[in-house]
């Protein structure tokens, strides 16, 4: 058996780090979750936590649906990427990115298909006023965003179709 350390609170606690980890645990233990639900829970108003779910939500921790409930998001259970030299790559990428962006005048990401998700290694954010925005962290289904699906474009069939094998795994895509 496996003993349990005991956890003490630490001395300069954020508080609203610690809620929104408390979110997130709830979403993970529940499934599902309400901002009414949630406030009385943890003892909070109802702005704060949709304020926290908003944030949970930029950054793919959670997702609501057309019933204003909030779900696990793709960032929840995902695991580091895959490369284990993710911070060399990135470093190499970097000024390629940065000369993609002066090139195009637009936003530039770097991905990489971990499973049937893509996740965001790098940006460079263009500074015009209409733009894609910083991504960085972020994990979507490979088939959502373009970026993705370009990656996916490379796969052979027989690959495809062995990403996505098996019952109601294939997310509506036709192969």
């Amino acid at each position: 058996m496996v003993a349990i350390p005991a956890r003490t609170k630490p001395t300069y606690a954020v508080t609203s780090v610690d809620n929104a980890l408390l979110l997130l645990q709830m979403l993970r233990d529940l499934g599902e979750l309400r901002v009414k639900d949630a406030a009385s829970e943890l003892g909070i108003s109802r702005s704060t936590v949709h304020r926290l779910m908003s944030m949970l939500v930029y950054r793919g921790f959670a997702v609501q649906n057309e019933s204003r409930i909030y779900l696990p998001g793709p960032s929840v259970g995902v695991g580091p990427a895959a490369s284990t030299g993710a911070r060399e790559l990135r470093a190499l990428v970097r000024p390629h990115l940065d000369e993609l962006r002066e090139k195009s005048n637009d936003s530039a990401y770097f991905m990489v298909l971990t499973g049937r998700v893509v996740r965001f290694l790098l940006t460079s954010q263009s500074a015009q006023p209409l733009r894609g925005g910083d991504r960085h962290g972020f994990v979507v289904p490979a088939h959502t965003s373009a970026g993705g699906r370009a990656i996916l474009s490379r796969l052979t069939c027989d690959e495809l179709r062995e990403l996505y094998r098996g019952p109601d795994l294939n997310d509506g895509i036709e192969l």
